[in-house]
């Protein structure tokens, strides 16, 4: 039997955004989500970033709303044949208006998948 630590389905969804390391003078880094749960989000980057820091993203959920989002890098690792690095991270200010919204879009999102 596998041992999924998985608290809910993972939800294959592109989306833009960016992140930063948390309370840094670094640039936002550009990220595409890979997939979304209600507490997590797996993401690609061209930059490495370190298990264990804090970091501010940014999602875009539609055109015009962008979501504000503090969260923990859980993983990362390099991906050679697509250039580029993927992560894991598990959203941290759950009890912020964003991540409810963010929680919002996930349930919606289970409910009504899009179409194609």
């Amino acid at each position: 039997m596998l041992n999924n630590k998985r608290e809910s389905k993972r939800l294959a969804i592109e989306m833009k955004g960016n992140y930063r390391i948390w309370e840094s003078e670094f640039p936002f880094a550009v990220i595409t989500t890979v997939n979304i749960n209600h507490t997590g989000i797996c993401f690609k980057t061209d930059h490495e970033v370190q298990s264990g820091h804090s970091v501010e993203l940014k999602i875009r959920l539609q055109p015009d709303e962008q979501l504000s989002l503090l969260a923990k890098v859980v993983w990362c690792h390099e991906v050679h044949e697509e250039g580029c690095f993927k992560a894991g991270v598990k959203i941290m200010n759950v009890n912020s208006d964003d991540a409810k919204k963010f929680r919002k879009f996930y349930q919606t999102q289970l409910m009504y998948p899009p179409e194609g």
